[in-house]
């Protein structure tokens, strides 16, 4: 699938080619002749192009990818920080723990290092991010991991610093799934929790000029899951092969086509959570495993 801003450019290319076919033909005695081998030759190009980009979403064994999100909220040094965590906007739980929002990658892996660092009293993250560059998700999964620090996702989130209201999570999508999965114990704060995720992709921009024309072209393809299945590994939690279960249910998921969000069934089945708190935090009941 090539999304719309991929078509954009390659209008714009065609657009500034027509341009200069009417310069050269005006300006040049053999302008038309140099004009329509070189458009010949961008049209060969783009299509080429456009082939690579179709033909490379099943293409696999790419390293450390990206996730297509969204971008960094406004105040990005505000993606960590303290407070609570809620099943409603007034019943939330005592104990402080750090709220992680927004998109991960470089910056907010630093940021919530460095939260860490300096709060070493919290032992629990919770998390509402709509996922972000695998890498980095890798290098906070490891944090948690070797931490044994607490996750959780939470229908509500209360910052502990009154500038700022108490706000509906986003949930906890794609890359951010690594985060949630990188702990032994992990919180269901509330009923109504979007713990969802799709297949890995790589990203990347290709920028150009073209008759004096800029160009940029975004390219997409999907890879495997193999990183996620490496942060799982070396968590090796207790649920560990049911979380790889889930890594290859949504590996065949192209970003392009949205994601897979779980319902209650699946959370439980997949064991996502290990304790559910409305009123107060109970242990799940650990699944039977089913004999094939």
């Amino acid at each position: 699938m090539i999304d719309q801003t991929r078509k954009k450019s390659g209008a714009t290319l065609i657009k500034s080619a027509i341009n200069s076919f009417y310069e050269s033909r005006n300006n040049h005695p053999f302008g038309v002749g140099i004009f329509v081998g070189s458009f010949i030759g961008i049209l060969a190009s783009y299509n080429l192009l456009l082939l690579e980009l179709s033909s490379s979403k099943l293409e696999e064994n790419i390293p450390l990818t990206t996730t297509i999100t969204d971008g960094l909220p406004k105040n990005p040094d505000k993606q960590i920080l303290r407070g609570y965590a809620c099943s409603s906007e007034t019943e939330c739980l005592k104990e402080e723990v750090a709220i992680f929002i927004g998109s991960i990658n470089k910056q907010s892996s630093k940021l919530f290092n460095d939260f860490l660092d300096d709060n070493t009293d919290i032992t629990t993250i919770c998390l509402g991010s709509p996922g972000g560059e695998v890498k980095y998700a890798k290098i906070m999964s490891n944090r948690i991991t070797n931490s044994d620090l607490f996750t959780c996702m939470a229908e509500y989130f209360k910052p502990k610093d009154e500038a700022y209201s108490t706000k509906k999570s986003d949930g906890c999508l794609s890359s951010c799934n690594q985060l949630m999965l990188a702990s032994k114990k992990r919180l269901r704060v509330g009923v109504n929790i979007n713990f969802s995720g799709h297949a890995y992709a790589i990203d990347s921009d290709h920028k150009g000029r073209i008759f004096g024309t800029e160009y940029k072209l975004s390219t997409s393809r999907v890879t495997n899951n193999s990183v996620f299945i490496n942060t799982l590994n070396e968590a090796n939690t207790p649920d560990k092969m049911q979380h790889i279960k889930y890594a290859n249910s949504v590996s065949n998921i192209s970003h392009f086509n949205g994601m897979k969000l779980l319902n209650i069934k699946e959370l439980l089945e997949y064991r996502i959570f290990t304790h559910e708190c409305i009123d107060e935090c109970v242990v799940l009941e650990v699944p039977p495993i089913k004999v094939f």
